[in-house]
């Protein structure tokens, strides 16, 4: 960087407030003092500089240093750096001042001096100076590749993808969507009258369905809960629907237009299992699209499931079991990692308990069919948080002889984020939650305060701003509102100063899935 004038300040700042007199930064200024309110120390401070000098700043988010260098030469290292915030570099100066950033694009400076030539460790960049060893160029190229790898031709939209159809408008046999798999769970949703949403999974039967339909707006039992003269059946690319009444019922009705939401587990589990200890039998569970002739989980667990569908790699899995009564009983979940947001239902009429990783604790849960804030109730997870093999019941989810369905996920990088944000009650400075990817879909709920699960994604509105919104738990028509969200390439921005989703100090969770990761991400 490239510093002219008498009052330059060079740095790294918190991403809310980068000004020099508040907010959480790390600074360096021309007269040579590094100071910060990041909670971190220095052990000195630096040569003052002037017009003409190059000031190099070199971050270290994983251990939270700060270097700072003049023309090559360190002048200060900053450690204990508090990484809670998302930091930006930061320059300012007086209005008559100019600073000529390079990040790896021009060693030159536009021309101010002769060109350097250093390229990072992984061969990117021209910079004047050598880069410190470990340290790379800030750009898309050296960001990390998610587990699904875009670079290979294989993409999000591979483990979730939406559908949108219309209904016809006579009986027959119908086929709609084009997306690359076969869900393990639909979740579909009528979008212009007040219909409720159906939930249909792979574990439970999603082949020649007329009965194993789950609502999230309710506590009605698994059956066919107002679906009538339908029978839905999903394909390797979609929905199929055999319609003998298309004047009636809510899943397929007379030229209606409709939502799906699509998850890929580990495909269909053919066989229960009747076993309560030892290796699960064949086929009761699908491994990333494989069926297991024997499935061994964590020794911590106290029952085994009776079918378990897996995704390991999009870190979703789906898990039935029967209740044996036993408050407290350790399940296996299938995944290589903590579950962050977990939706259980008991078959019979029973209400939906969610557990986030951002609620108070797992002494806590959400109910998907009510808009009520987290409430204390250790019988749904015994007051146990899941780990990395298992997850824990409480009383109300191991009832005797009670059929249970529930789905877990985890965040994947490039894929899926699971996390909380703060809301402002300003439209202009609404809050910005990063999730390393331009998201398809995301799904908020005020945690702390009542209010809907909201649902927006990019099918619906392809771009910004995305404002066309369904409720998780209302059967409610799609409300198109003035102003809600913008999806960028790196996560989303709430554009509303609307309480349900944005009050002043509370806080929210969201559950948000990509269409292409930061790296690749493109903005329409």
């Amino acid at each position: 960087m490239t510093a002219t004038g008498t009052n330059t300040t060079v740095g790294i700042g918190g991403q809310v407030d980068i000004d020099a007199n508040g907010g959480t930064n790390v600074l360096y200024r021309n007269t040579g003092t590094v100071s910060t309110t990041a909670g971190g120390s220095k052990d000195q401070d630096g040569a003052s500089y002037a017009n003409g000098d190059i000031i190099g700043c070199a971050y270290d988010l994983d251990n939270g240093i700060v270097k700072y260098f003049k023309n090559g030469t360190l002048q200060s290292t900053v450690t204990g750096i508090t990484t809670t915030n998302t930091y930006l570099p930061y320059t300012r100066g007086t209005t008559s001042e100019n600073n000529v950033a390079n990040f790896g694009q021009d060693s030159t400076f536009d021309g101010l001096t002769t060109a350097g030539g250093n390229a990072d460790g992984n061969g990117i960049g021209n910079f004047k100076y050598a880069v410190p060893s470990g340290h790379l160029a800030l750009c898309n190229k050296n960001l990390s590749e998610s587990t699904i790898n875009t670079s290979v031709d294989e993409r999000p939209e591979d483990h979730f993808d939406t559908i949108l159809y219309q209904a016809a408008t006579s009986d027959g046999t119908y086929t709609h969507g084009n997306i690359s798999f076969q869900a393990d769970l639909a979740w579909i949703k009528e979008r212009v009258a007040g219909e409720r949403h159906f939930l249909i999974d792979s574990v439970r039967g999603n082949q020649s369905v007329t009965n194993k339909f789950l609502s999230s707006t309710g506590t009605v039992a698994e059956g066919a809960n107002g679906v009538s003269g339908t029978t839905f059946t999903q394909t390797a690319t979609g929905y199929q629907f055999v319609e003998t009444s298309i004047s009636s019922g809510e899943l397929y009705y007379n030229n209606r237009t409709y939502v799906g939401w699509n998850w890929k587990a580990g495909g269909t589990p053919t066989a229960s299992n009747s076993n309560t200890s030892g290796a699960m039998t064949a086929n009761s569970v699908s491994l990333n699209g494989t069926l297991q002739s024997a499935y061994t989980p964590d020794a911590s667990v106290t029952q085994y499931p009776t079918k378990m569908s897996i995704n390991t790699k999009a870190g979703f899995s789906i898990v039935s079991w029967t209740g044996n009564g036993s408050a407290g009983t350790w399940l296996p979940h299938g995944l290589n990692s903590t579950p962050e947001m977990m939706i259980l239902r008991g078959l019979d009429a029973r209400v939906w308990s969610v557990y986030h990783k951002n609620i108070a604790n797992a002494g806590y849960y959400m109910q998907l069919n009510s808009t009520n804030a987290q409430s204390a109730d250790g019988s749904m997870f015994n007051s146990v948080a899941p780990n990395d093999k298992r997850f824990v019941v409480g009383s109300y989810n191991v009832v005797s002889n009670v059929n249970y369905i529930g789905y877990f996920w985890h965040s994947v990088p490039g894929y899926s984020k699971f996390g909380t944000y703060i809301g402002t009650s300003n439209a202009t400075g609404g809050a910005y939650v990063e999730c390393g990817f331009k998201p398809a879909f995301v799904m908020v709920k005020c945690s702390t305060n009542t209010g809907s699960w909201f649902v927006l994604d990019s099918k619906r509105d392809p771009a910004n701003e995305t404002v066309r919104e369904l409720k998780w738990d209302l059967a409610a028509a799609e409300v198109t509102n003035a102003a809600f969200m913008d999806f960028t390439a790196t996560g989303f921005k709430l554009r509303t100063t609307g309480g349900a989703v944005n009050a002043a100090g509370q806080s929210y969770i969201f559950m948000a899935f990509a269409e292409d990761p930061y790296k690749y991400a493109e903005i329409k």
